[in-house]
C-alpha cells in the first residue's frame, strides 16, 4: 500500500520526481496479479483521495500508467500524518477493497510534512492487520526520529530533497525483501479461542509453534465502536492469558501476535461478546417484619429513645 502524504505546497517538477520514485519502486516489488502482488495508492493532501485499490490493476503497466496521470493535490491546510494512516487502517486493509486477511501488508508512507505528527500508537495498530510501516521522509529527517524512537518495528529513511528520492529505492526494495523472508520464519500463533466467558472476564488461549517467541501481544478492541481498550503481554512460554475489566454484553475483537528478536509475526483474531450480567434482586420482607421496622423508624424520626 503506497500512500502520499502531503505534497500539496511543492512545485510541479517536484512532485513529478515523487511520481518518479513510485515508478521507480512499482517493478521492484514483484510480481503483480491476482494471485501474487496487490498494490493500492492513496494521497492525501488536506483529504485523503485514493487513486486505486488493491484488487484495481492486475498487471504492472496498468498500474505505472495510472501513477504517471496522478495529479497533484491543492495547496490546502490542514491534513495530518495521523488522519492519513488512520484512513488506511479504516479503509484500505478491508476485504471489499482487495486485501487479503492471510497475506502480510506492507505500508509505504512517503510524507513531507514539516510536522509529521504520526501517532506510533496508530502506527503500532497497524501492527495487528499485518501491516509492516516503511516510511519515507523528504526534508522532514528530525521530525522522523521520533517514530524511530517509539516504534522500533517501523522502518525510517530520508532523504535531504527531491532529486534524491529515487536513490532510496534499491535500499527500500532489500528491506522489504529482508523483512518478508523474516515473516516466512515467524510462527503466528493460530487458533484463538475463548473460555469461561464472564460478563466481566475471559480466558484467551491459542496454540503458536515455536520455542522462540520472546513474547506475545494482545490487543483487545471495541467492535462497536471500533477502538483500542486494553494491550496485554504474556510471556513466550505462556499459551493462554485472562483478560480483565470488561463490560457485559459487549463484544470484544481480539488479537494476538508473537514478537520475536527480528521482530512480530503475522496475528490470529477472534471475535467474542460478554454476557449480560446478573443483577441482585431484593426478597421481599415477611409481613411480621414490617410493623416492627416502621414501628422503630418512626421512632427514630420522634426522637424516641428505645427501650
Amino acid at each position: 500500500m503506497l500512500l502520499l502524504d502531503g505534497f500539496n505546497h511543492i512545485g510541479p517538477d517536484d512532485f513529478s520526481r515523487v511520481r518518479d520514485f513510485l515508478k521507480t519502486l512499482l517493478p521492484m516489488v514483484g510480481p503483480v496479479g491476482p494471485d501474487l502482488v496487490r498494490v493500492s495508492l492513496v494521497k492525501y493532501g488536506r483529504d485523503p483521495e485514493v487513486e486505486f485499490d488493491l484488487n484495481t490493476f492486475h498487471n504492472l503497466s496498468s498500474m505505472v500508467d495510472a501513477v504517471s496521470r496522478v495529479s497533484q493535490s491543492p495547496p490546502l491546510p490542514g491534513g495530518s500524518s495521523d488522519r492519513a494512516v488512520k484512513f488506511i487502517r479504516e479503509n484500505i486493509t478491508q476485504k471489499d477493497r482487495g486485501d487479503r486477511a492471510e497475506t502480510p501488508n506492507i505500508l509505504i508512507l512517503v510524507t513531507d510534512r514539516n510536522s509529521s505528527g504520526v501517532n506510533t500508537d496508530l502506527l503500532n495498530s497497524l501492527r495487528f492487520v499485518d501491516t509492516k510501516v516503511f516510511v519515507v521522509g523528504v526534508k522532514v529527517s528530525d521530525e522522523l526520529q521520533v517514530i524511530k524512537r517509539d516504534d522500533d518495528d517501523a522502518e525510517v529513511f530520508t532523504v535531504e530533497d527531491y532529486n534524491s528520492i529515487s536513490n532510496i529505492s534499491e535500499e527500500l526494495t532489500r528491506s522489504m525483501c529482508r523483512w518478508l523472508k523474516e515473516m516466512q520464519s515467524r510462527a503466528q500463533p493460530e487458533s484463538l479461542r475463548f473460555t469461561d466467558v464472564q460478563p466481566r472476564r475471559l480466558r484467551a488461549s491459542w496454540e503458536c509453534n515455536s520455542r522462540r517467541v520472546q513474547r506475545f501481544f494482545l490487543s483487545v478492541h471495541l467492535v462497536h465502536p471500533e477502538s483500542k481498550v486494553q494491550r496485554i503481554l504474556v510471556l513466550g512460554h505462556e499459551r493462554s492469558t485472562e483478560i480483565l475489566h470488561l463490560l457485559p454484553n459487549t463484544s470484544y475483537r481480539i488479537y494476538v501476535s508473537a514478537e520475536y528478536s527480528t521482530g512480530f509475526s503475522n496475528t490470529d483474531t477472534g471475535v467474542v461478546t460478554t454476557p449480560q450480567g446478573t443483577v441482585p434482586t431484593l426478597l421481599p420482607l415477611p409481613r411480621h417484619f414490617l410493623f416492627p421496622l416502621s414501628l422503630m423508624l418512626c421512632s427514630r424520626s420522634l426522637g424516641v429513645q428505645e427501650l
